[in-house]
């Protein structure tokens, strides 16, 4: 499995409480510009120093030409999220964490569906559903995102699982082998399950099959010994999210996830049909 470790240093050597920041080189390479994430501080140093904290934030992308920062935080930390909000940083979506502990064989549903290990033959159709069955996720929340990039990112994901697994890595399919309806990549270690991507093909039912597939994943898991499974979600995914529910998942650790945009950002778009593209989104008349 191909990793790329982000580095978290200060923003500011003198002023640790601002928070770190770090290049996210997956990113960066499924984008081909620099894209980083910024885990903030304490609010009660920032706020005092507001504009130099920006100015810094500013000039950090600048000189290592990133145009998207990421960042996020808890939604109960109020005077943080109007801080960052005074700082550029735009609300894009919140994440969830869905966990299911014990995982116990006989408590889950009966297997509609088989759901296999992926084989050569399904890595093409696998990779086309990867391309074209997202809607949700934060790079396709981002306005200033293009579409095709936040495809990307899903295709390079997949791609990476199937042609560079490690030792717990586990990519199953749905459906007969050369022609797949679905896919799930999890990671394995030790007694535990992170469950990281799934699509299955928009073009059939992907109510009935997600169900299986989910459910045959499980099944899948329990059988190698996992106990514990987890994943980080998107909340406006509710098909999703009561899918998780439907399975006695739990869920905690709601994050709001925002980003910060340069000023000068030559793939990403213009602002004037970002704040369109958000007002279609909402029901809304861009504003003139």
């Amino acid at each position: 499995m191909l990793q790329f470790r982000a580095d978290y240093v200060p923003l500011e050597t003198d002023m640790p409480g601002w928070g770190a920041v770090a290049l996210l080189p997956w990113d960066a390479e499924v984008f081909g510009f620099p894209v980083a994430d910024f885990r903030p501080g304490d609010p009660g140093e920032i706020d005092p120093h507001r504009a130099a904290f920006a100015e810094r934030l500013a000039r950090w992308a600048g000189q290592r030409r990133v145009e998207i920062i990421g960042c996020r935080h808890p939604p109960s930390d109020v005077a943080l999220s109007a801080l960052l909000d005074q700082c550029r940083f735009r609300f894009v979506e919140v994440s969830l964490r869905a966990e299911l502990a014990p995982l116990q064989a006989d408590r889950l549903p009966a297997a509609r569906a088989t759901v296999r290990l992926a084989a050569s033959e399904d890595r093409l159709p696998l990779l086309a559903i990867a391309e074209s069955a997202f809607d949700s996720g934060r790079y396709h929340a981002d306005p200033r995102v293009p579409t095709a990039l936040a495809n990307a990112r899903y295709l390079f994901w997949l791609d990476n699982a199937l042609s560079r697994p490690g030792p717990g890595t586990r990519v199953f399919a749905l459906g007969a082998a050369g022609h797949p309806i679905g896919f799930f990549h999890v990671e394995i270690e030790a007694a535990a399950a992170d469950l990281r991507l799934s699509a299955v093909d928009p073009a059939g039912n992907p109510g009935i099959a997600g169900f299986a597939l989910y459910a045959g994943v499980l099944q899948a898991l329990a059988s190698e010994g996992v106990r514990r499974v987890s994943a980080r979600l998107t909340a406006t995914n509710t098909a999703v999210v009561n899918l998780y529910a439907a399975l006695g998942f739990r869920f905690s650790e709601p994050e709001i996830v925002r980003h910060w945009h340069s000023t000068t950002a030559p793939h990403l778009v213009p602002l004037e049909p970002a704040a369109a593209a958000l007002a279609q989104a909402h029901g809304q008349s861009p504003a003139r």
